[in-house]
């Protein structure tokens, strides 16, 4: 049951993505959906790999690019992410604060898109919508 909520959460983002290159995705141009506990994800080939990432709560995820071209990271209604983009060899940090599945996309690159689960992947009822539970930590090159 939570991977069918993780998978809708990370399709919702659909509308996200801008127009791009046709074969980027999060599964890696494949039906599979790389899914793994860690606190790394690359941009690579023009995918999200792992797709979807599991930490436990306060944990942190790094992005790093591996990829020649820019990407963006931009969370689920904007309510997180980076104000520009993650060049090459670059990467960028945030912390995860709270129980929650944090669907993100590459505006850049269409079907570029992620989730990141934590802790048990379900917020509380009575979260305060208005104070994000994600944060820079930082931005490297």
């Amino acid at each position: 049951m939570k991977r069918l909520l993780v998978l809708a959460a990370v399709l919702a983002l659909g509308p996200l993505a801008a127009p791009g290159t046709a074969s980027a995705g999060g599964g890696c141009h494949g039906d599979y959906v790389p899914d793994a506990k860690g606190s790394q994800v690359t941009f690579s080939q023009l995918c999200m790999n792992p797709m979807v990432t599991r930490i436990p709560v306060k944990g942190t995820v790094t992005w790093t690019n591996e990829d020649e071209l820019p990407h963006n990271l931009v969370g689920a209604a904007y309510l997180w992410g980076t104000d520009g983009d993650i060049r090459p060899d670059e990467s960028v940090t945030f912390r995860f604060s709270s129980d929650g599945t944090f669907p993100y996309a590459c505006t850049i690159h269409a079907g570029m898109l992620g989730a990141v689960v934590v802790g048990s992947g379900i917020r509380a009822a009575d979260a305060n919508r208005h104070d994000s539970p994600v944060s820079l930590v930082s931005v490297a090159s």
